[in-house]
């Protein structure tokens, strides 16, 4: 099912009696919600099942859901998930800017993919509640510089990352994460590959010491071809289990 329009305004639809319309999705296909041209009327927040930007939508049964898209490639909109998405199928997002509140989390068992233009970002920066990302044997992928015009920034302090057997790719123009503690940097849980690199417009170095990884991966790259910054080949964090 595919909501396609600049103005997602479910709870303002009245029937002729005067009453609110209400709307229920029962699916177990993908659903998606993708702006008409390059971005709805206002930032989209991920609130429920119920809530947020889909406000006056119901989703029956979320986690039956085979796959959630919001946005679509190109989209100008920044994108909060401040409630944790669950469902059986892939997770893909565009936005400008992506966040991921304090707590929510993302599980599937599909693949994950977190596509921004200007930024991903993870809003716990103290204590020891973590966000999560994680995937039944899918892949994941965040970058944070989507469009390669060297502005986005990777800031995932406080988040766990599991892709099970499926490969990890972490793409950003520069990494400003807290490795203050095995607690605040990031960590990749999984046994399939693992990829950091920056944009190819990046200059931006890298150094091992700043993500936990929990398991042997089945391989591991740092950068690519082409790119000019350096890589650091310190001792890996460890992560906080």
């Amino acid at each position: 099912i595919t909501f396609v329009q600049n103005e997602l305004d479910f709870a303002s639809t009245a029937t002729t009696t005067g009453s609110p319309f209400e709307l229920t999705v029962f699916t177990t296909g993908i659903l998606t919600f993708a702006p008409l041209n390059s971005a709805f009327s206002s930032d989209f927040t991920w609130s429920g099942s119920s809530n947020g930007s889909i406000n006056g939508l119901t989703i029956n049964n979320l986690s039956g859901l085979g796959g959630l898209t919001i946005g679509k490639s190109g989209s100008t909109n920044n994108v909060a998930i401040n409630s944790d998405i669950a469902i059986a199928g892939p997770v893909t997002v565009y936005g400008n800017q992506i966040s991921l509140g304090v707590g929510a989390s993302i599980r599937t068992t599909g693949n994950i993919s977190l596509l921004a233009n200007n930024g991903f970002t993870t809003a716990a920066s103290s204590g020891t509640t973590r966000n999560e990302i994680s995937t039944r044997n899918g892949n994941l992928h965040i970058n944070a510089d989507a469009d390669n015009n060297n502005s986005g920034t990777l800031d995932i302090d406080w988040l766990s990352m599991d892709s099970g057997t499926g490969n990890v790719l972490l793409e950003a123009a520069a990494y400003v994460w807290a490795t203050h503690s095995s607690v605040a940097f990031p960590q990749v849980f999984g046994t399939g590959g693992l990829t950091i690199r920056t944009v190819p417009s990046s200059g931006f170095g890298f150094g091992t010491e700043w993500i936990g990884i929990a398991q042997r991966r089945s391989s591991l790259t740092l950068g690519q071809i082409g790119n000019t910054a350096n890589v650091a080949l310190n001792q890996i964090g460890r992560a906080h289990v």
